[in-house]
């Protein structure tokens, strides 16, 4: 199962209409990932960390970074990058960059 397909199967129906969006949201999860695990190239042991995160971007598609709202007194808290489970799966596989 490719990445697509897992994220899609994860997102659920609604998935079938967005293909195009989460085909693109993967493409620049796969380049995250990899810049963020000082990797030349993509490692497919990054596969279930970028469905992680791709379902977050997916998520947040329309919310901008909103993790909750109050209409009343328009109070609004803004998500700050990943999940902890996200970026602890992307630190496991993170190398260590050598300064020169």
């Amino acid at each position: 199962m490719t990445i697509v397909e897992k994220a899609s199967a994860l997102i659920g129906p609604a998935a079938a209409s967005h293909l195009n969006q989460i085909e693109a949201i993967v493409d620049m999860c796969k380049d995250e990932a990899t810049q963020f695990c000082n990797l030349d190239v993509y490692s497919d042991k990054l596969d279930n960390a970028v469905v992680q995160m791709t379902i977050e971007r997916y998520n947040r598609l329309n919310n901008e970074g909103i993790s909750k709202s109050n209409a009343s007194s328009i109070d609004e808290s803004f998500i700050d990058g990943y999940s902890k489970s996200t970026l602890s799966m992307l630190v496991k596989n993170r190398k260590v960059r050598v300064l020169k």
